[in-house]
């Protein structure tokens, strides 16, 4: 389509304000008559033809911090909650559950007097994976010996090189490891201190089918220098 468009002057930001009345009504005539071709600039849309550009507010498709609407479940995210509710940086229950009530009224020193205090409570939903958050808050007991920021990294990397080999295997039609076995068998090879806030094991037999799992999939093995490997790394780059 060809047309001969009036002469337009930028004012302000937003606004296109034509040199003169006469030139506005063949503008509008042609803006009416345009078959539009319009391109997209992510927040607007520009038509190729006339200039007209229209806002666009388009819904945000991905967030960090807020579920899409259509979302299956991914083991790698739930996992990383257990890592943060491990290290601490993860708020815990709500404010308003009832287990926050339950923990005042007990003497609590350890995250093992924790553990007996939940397991003792007659409430349904335990937060054994919240014991570090409960200690933090409850207790003065507290551990060193680690940087959070590499610990995070290291858990992850080996969740992820675990569940690649799953996913390779023919074991990708079973049921996937416990995230519990995962989290203490990755920490007891490089002999964390953060062990203390892990449930001991008590069932033998499913110890043994999930190591044995571990060798069917082909996992390569937790090497003990990852998690000095990260804390090398991060220095170097300081």
């Amino acid at each position: 389509m060809s047309c001969d468009h009036p002469w337009l002057s930028i004012c302000g930001r937003d606004k296109w304000v034509l040199n003169s009345a006469p030139l506005a009504k063949t503008y509008d005539r042609c803006i009416t008559s345009c078959e539009h071709a319009w391109l997209s600039t992510n927040h607007t849309e520009v038509c190729s033809n006339c200039g007209r550009e229209n806002r666009i507010l388009s819904l945000d498709s991905y967030n960090k911090w807020s579920a899409p609407l259509a979302r299956t479940y991914d083991r790698k995210s739930r996992f990383s909650v257990k890592v943060e509710k491990l290290l601490g940086i993860h708020s815990g229950p709500p404010v308003h559950d009832d287990m926050w009530l339950l923990l005042k009224t007990c003497t609590l020193t350890t995250p093992d007097s924790i553990r007996k205090s939940i397991r003792h409570s007659k409430l349904n939903t335990k937060h054994y994976d919240c014991v570090r958050i409960f200690t933090d808050v409850f207790t003065e007991f507290r551990v060193a010996g680690y940087n959070t920021h590499d610990m995070k990294n290291y858990l992850e990397k080996c969740f992820a090189v675990v569940h690649r080999c799953w996913c390779r295997s023919q074991c990708v039609k079973e049921s996937f490891f416990s995230y519990d076995f995962l989290l203490r068998y990755f920490l007891e090879q490089i002999a964390s201190p953060l062990l203390v806030y892990l449930k001991p094991r008590t069932n033998k037999r499913r110890l043994r089918k999930y190591m044995n799992k571990l060798t069917v999939i082909q996992f390569p093995g937790v090497c003990k220098t990852y998690y000095q490997n990260f804390v090398t790394d991060r220095f170097q780059n300081v």
